[in-house]
């Protein structure tokens, strides 16, 4: 782990322990129920869960490398970075983890996890066309959530990427998740932070033995 002094000699993700705009960074998931007021949000990793309620998640992502590597260095930047969520394979279950991944082909992966209890089994749904990548240069450009991100799926939701398949999908493990960016899903992160942002919904069993 590094900290804003003291920061990394090369490209990785999420390794400062005192970022401007989150703190900490190991813990990079959270979660609230959507329906709470902006000044009432309760952002947690651990969420005592609802039956048939719709949760927004954000995955905080950044490069902690050196500001003075990053100059016109592309060994500073993370290639080919991307974002992925995977819950677990045989759901219902009882307190399901929700997983979120960054990779990039030159840095090691990072993951984090958000969990959802309760009394009875549950099923996680990721919420199609809910995924927002929110930067500075997003913002700028798309408004406060940013830019519209592609599930993968035939929808081309930024009109500057014209390869929807190797965009991917966050929610799609077969493309190794959605890509990522500062401006764009070019798959490029320098040395600067944002969100990737989500809805998912979750729902119980109709019994507690989850049949």
């Amino acid at each position: 782990m590094y900290s804003v002094k003291k920061p990394a000699p090369y490209a990785v993700f999420n390794s400062l322990t005192d970022a401007y705009a989150f703190g900490d960074e190991r813990e990079f998931l959270l979660c609230h129920e959507k329906e709470e007021k902006v000044n009432k949000r309760r952002w947690s990793n651990r969420i005592a869960a609802k039956d048939d309620q719709h949760y927004d998640c954000s995955a905080w992502f950044s490069n902690a490398v050196a500001p003075n590597l990053d100059e016109g260095n592309p060994a500073a930047q993370l290639h080919n970075a991307r974002m992925k969520i995977s819950v677990p394979a045989d759901m219902p279950v009882y307190n399901p983890g929700l997983l979120a991944e960054f990779t990039a082909d030159n840095a090691q992966t990072v993951w984090a996890s958000c969990n959802f209890l309760a009394e009875k089994p549950i099923t996680i749904h990721y919420i199609p066309g809910s995924t927002y990548l929110t930067t500075k240069k997003t913002q700028e450009k798309y408004g406060d959530k940013g830019l519209l991100m592609s599930d993968g799926d035939n929808n081309l939701f930024d009109p500057e990427d014209d390869d929807e398949a190797a965009l991917g999908g966050i929610a799609k493990a077969a493309t190794g998740g959605g890509l990522i960016g500062e401006g764009k899903q070019d798959g490029i992160v320098r040395q600067a932070g944002g969100w990737v942002q989500f809805t998912i919904l979750v729902k119980f069993a109709d019994k507690p033995g989850g049949h």
